[in-house]
């Protein structure tokens, strides 16, 4: 009997391990995300926001900065995307909407050539401006993983809003529209 007491022992407290481990992982929240700050009402300022990226299309570079005192539906994208090219077209249509409301939309290409980039916009008509992230240091930064990723961003450059998937046109009226009107 003495033999499976200390070997009884070691499993339950294992199994007490691994259940406190289990409900530590399952409560814990990232109060520090961009997500749950904004979820919170909590609207941060865009990490990286005074860095500057090439800008397509040029020799010159800018930042988001460089877009202060504007609304910005800042779209990040990639050519090689099989989701950007879905959501391209509604991008495209946005452009226009957000221009009547005094918006911009700024796309932020992540990991894609420029020849790649001028192609893609050029096939859905998208004129806005784009900045490039070559590294993807600067995207990393906006938890940004994966793309596509939409972010509302006000004129003083606090992220209002965030679409970590494909926006939609429901998302756009719902979301985006109220905030850069002033409705929201």
């Amino acid at each position: 009997m003495k033999r499976f007491v200390i070997p009884s022992a070691v499993v339950a407290a294992a199994v007490a391990l691994l259940a406190l481990l289990t409900w530590g992982v399952s409560t814990h929240t990232d109060t520090g995300s961009i997500d749950s700050r904004v979820a919170r009402h909590v609207y941060p300022v865009v990490p990286g926001y005074r860095q500057k990226l090439p800008l397509l299309g040029t020799n010159r570079s800018a930042s988001l900065a460089s877009f202060r005192g504007h609304w910005v539906l800042l779209n990040v994208y990639a050519s090689w995307c099989g989701p950007c090219h879905a959501e391209a077209p509604l991008m495209a249509k946005e452009q226009r909407v957000l221009a009547d409301h005094h918006a911009l939309l700024v796309g932020l290409t992540y990991q894609d050539a420029v020849s790649a980039t001028e192609a893609f916009n050029r096939h859905y008509g998208l004129r806005e401006p784009v900045l490039r992230d070559l590294s993807g240091n600067f995207v990393h930064n906006l938890g940004t993983y994966a793309v596509p990723e939409s972010f509302v961003i006000n004129p003083q450059g606090r992220i209002m809003a965030l679409m970590r998937l494909v926006v939609s046109r429901k998302w756009l009226n719902q979301t985006v529209l109220p905030l850069i009107s002033g409705r929201a």
